[in-house]
């Protein structure tokens, strides 16, 4: 066998045949299969399917046949050989192979089918691999360059930009003219680093004369070539990085110089900055290491170990950030408060860093305080002025009016009787005028502070009886009872003023009980008395059980009377020491309480 040509030999033909790693097929010109080896195996030629018989053109998605029907025709039209690559779509991937076409004879092709899949696959994933390196190149700005010592060529490819543009750039130049674009500083610095032998790792940075564009050289491979010393290595464009650094040295100077008083540390309070305004503020000296101290050892509004770690989980319990108004002052520098903000990042190892910063709002408070002040007077004073206005306007004109008009009529009219009734008008609206003024003086006079009381001691039965004879004839509607006491007590009061109190709680407690009762008296106690007037009238709304000792509040503003009484009451009744209030349900009745200290200051 060792003589024989065995490649030549027609007996080893078919075992030769079966050692081949293509699939064979022979197709008849219109596309289908007469004959077919199998040596791979896809959804569409495999051990398992006979194509033979079958039309080739049927079986192959649309997309391969596309590109393959037409080679495979001019070979049947030309005879020349065909030998390209397609691809072979399936459900579950995406298949290539190469097909050799070629004339067998006039009636067939015989086709040469090797399975290239692996292959493709691999050489798609080197293509987008290096799509993603020439990606990261251009983010990062990195070029790839290669020194010839003998020639003194370089060799440039990438995206450093500096003195070209920040495009793919390929090209190839002499040092010198790239040693043009260098400060003298870095030429001789830049020469030597690519002549020098076994500078692997070695890095420079440098920036070029016009100081716009700054670089960073490194050597990462030093090789022969034949007889050839070639040095290889990157550059990358640092201008972004170089300026983000000058920019934070710019930030930091203006941070450390700031008016505000701004300090750094560790979650366990560890100081890593302080401003020069925390540390004049905090009494630490200009050259102290402030990292050798803690928040709580050394700042005046953190007290103590444990106020800082209660400090710090606040902030984390509110995500990190905490807008706080503190009142440590500072009395050498005028400071009375500040506005704090408080905010936790992470510094470039991951930790976490507690940043401060308190601005002096002292101006800003006293300013408030005293705007807080000027405006409450104003509001209260319009609001003052508008209500007098609005209720004296009314209750002055409803009187005088009726003074006015019957006077004229009295003066025309001869009957004595019609005389006498109108006479009792013009007397009833003369006092009411008299009472709105009387108001009107009185509540002046106690909150200007002039009011005076005579105390004298009265008996509170008597008093009792006398209130209760006085307004039962008033007291149409309703029963008006005096609830006496079963043994009498003598009190030192005023009485023309509790008189005056009794009398105007009464006379409310007449005009809104419509029906049923009124009953008063008092309930004697260690050191005070208490007072009471209660109805079964209409009630008071919720809501103006908090306004009604407010001055000029008219619970319905149709009724008569200026709003002053019960204002007036109040004012009585805390000059006297005591307490009044009040409880009500609508449509069930109110009890109005105040209480006397039996024993009253003279004053």
């Amino acid at each position: 066998m060792e003589n024989q040509r065995i490649l030549h030999d027609p007996s080893e033909a078919p075992r030769l045949l079966e050692m081949t790693c293509d699939t064979m097929l022979l197709l008849q010109n219109d596309g289908t299969c007469v004959d077919i080896i199998v040596k791979t195996d896809n959804p569409y030629i495999n051990e398992s399917s006979s194509l033979v018989g079958k039309n080739i053109f049927e079986i192959f998605p649309k997309v391969t046949i596309d590109e393959f029907k037409p080679e495979f025709d001019q070979v049947v039209c030309s005879g020349e050989q065909s030998n390209k690559n397609y691809d072979l779509p399936a459900a579950d991937k995406m298949y290539y192979f190469k097909c050799i076409m070629q004339k067998y004879d006039d009636a067939h092709v015989l086709c040469q089918y090797r399975d290239i899949t692996q292959r493709s696959q691999m050489k798609k994933r080197l293509e987008s691999a290096n799509i993603t390196l020439r990606e990261v190149e251009r983010a990062a700005k990195i070029g790839h360059w290669s020194y010839n010592i003998s020639t003194r060529q370089v060799n440039y490819m990438g995206y450093a930009g500096g003195i070209y543009n920040d495009q793919e750039t390929n090209i190839t130049f002499g040092i010198e003219e790239y040693l043009t674009n260098l400060p003298d500083e870095n030429k001789v610095v830049f020469e030597e680093m690519l002549r020098g032998g076994g500078n692997i790792g070695s890095v420079i940075e440098f920036h070029l004369a016009d100081k716009n564009s700054y670089l960073r050289c490194k050597i990462i491979n030093d090789h022969y070539d034949g007889d050839v010393r070639i040095v290889e290595g990157y550059i990358q464009n640092i201008s972004d990085i170089v300026k983000g650094r000058q920019e934070m040295e710019m930030v930091l100077s203006v941070v450390d110089n700031s008016m505000e008083n701004i300090y750094a540390n560790m979650l366990d309070g560890s100081f890593i900055f302080a401003n020069k305004q925390c540390r004049l503020q905090n009494r630490i000296p200009k050259d102290a290491d402030i990292m050798q101290y803690k928040a709580f050892q050394i700042l005046d509004n953190i007290h103590g170990e444990e106020y800082w770690t209660e400090f710090v989980e606040r902030l984390h319990a509110n995500n990190g950030f905490l807008r706080y108004i503190c009142d440590q002052p500072y009395e050498e520098f005028g400071i009375i408060a500040s506005d704090c903000t408080s905010y936790i990042i992470k510094n470039g190892v991951g930790e976490d860093i507690v940043w401060s910063f308190r601005r002096d709002i002292s101006d800003q408070l006293r300013y408030e305080q005293e705007l807080k002040r000027a405006k409450e007077i104003a509001e209260e004073s319009g609001r003052l002025k508008s209500a007098f206005i609005s209720n004296m306007s009314h209750e002055i004109r409803t009187p005088l009016n009726a003074i006015v008009g019957f006077s004229g009529i009295i003066a025309q009219t001869d009957d004595p009787d019609q005389r006498h009734e109108y006479y009792k008008i013009v007397q009833s609206n003369s006092n009411q005028l008299l009472r709105l003024v009387n108001e009107v003086l009185d509540l002046s006079r106690m909150e200007s502070g002039k009011v005076s009381f005579n105390i004298e001691p009265h008996s509170l039965n008597g008093l009792g009886e006398e209130l209760e004879a006085t307004h039962r004839l008033s007291s149409k509607s309703a029963e008006l009872y005096f609830d006496k006491l079963e043994t009498d007590f003598i009190l030192n009061i005023d009485r023309g003023r509790l008189v005056q109190v009794m009398s105007n709680l009464i006379v409310n407690a007449i005009k809104f009980t419509p029906h049923g009762s009124i009953h008063f008296g008092c309930i004697i106690h260690k050191e005070e008395v208490e007072f009471y007037v209660r109805d079964t009238g209409v009630g008071i709304e919720s809501e103006y059980l908090d306004k009604v000792f407010n001055r000029f509040v008219k619970i319905n503003d149709f009724d008569r009377g200026t709003g002053l009484g019960l204002a007036i009451c109040k004012a009585i009744v805390e000059k006297m020491g005591g307490k009044i209030s009040l409880e009500s349900v609508v449509n069930k009745g109110t009890i109005f309480r105040f209480t006397v200290p039996i024993n009253i200051n003279q004053k």
